[in-house]
């Protein structure tokens, strides 16, 4: 096969499919970057903020971060004078603060993503039926999940659209 030849053949081989699916609509969507730009996704987690509980760990673990930092750059500054007990007793100080800040963080952790798993499990259904009709409407061919694809452009990402209709159902059955 000639140089010609098979440069031609290696174009047909990466072109033809393209073309092929050029002549198709494509569009791809987030269905995560939805939920989670959807205003019922960001009225629960207004509700988590607003929680006393979770309020109060979240000011506790701010206020413990604070005090570690404070803790840490006392030992910088002040370690070489410091007997080998205070050193100890120092270090000891922070750690436990340390486990504490962790405890809270996983604690307020878990009550978000148990938030958000609710926000996910309540806008699923409203999705499913949503979803279809956009593709319907727009006459789409192939919709893809926006998290897989390398590139694309704007124009074919009908995420906002999905949000923008979640939005109008959520607010019609308030």
């Amino acid at each position: 096969m000639t140089l010609i030849a098979r440069k031609m053949y290696f174009l047909m081989l990466v072109l033809l499919p393209a073309m092929a699916f050029a002549q198709h609509k494509v569009a791809v969507i987030d269905l995560e970057a939805a939920i989670g730009r959807s205003q019922y996704a960001n009225d629960e987690l207004a509700k988590l903020q607003d929680d006393p509980q979770f309020k109060s760990d979240f000011a506790r673990y701010n206020e413990l971060g604070q005090e570690i930092q404070k803790l840490q750059k006392q030992a910088q500054t002040e370690s070489l004078t410091w007997s080998n007990a205070k050193k100890q007793e120092q270090s000891e100080l922070i750690q436990e603060k340390v486990e504490d800040i962790n405890q809270i963080g996983k604690r307020l952790d878990s009550e978000k993503a148990k938030v958000e798993r609710k926000i996910q499990k309540d806008m699923m259904p409203l999705i499913e039926k949503i979803v279809p009709e956009i593709i319907k409407e727009k006459e789409l061919d192939v919709l893809l999940n926006a998290r897989a694809v390398f590139y694309r452009n704007v124009d074919v990402d009908i995420t906002q659209n999905l949000v923008e209709r979640l939005d109008k159902v959520n607010e019609q059955s308030k």
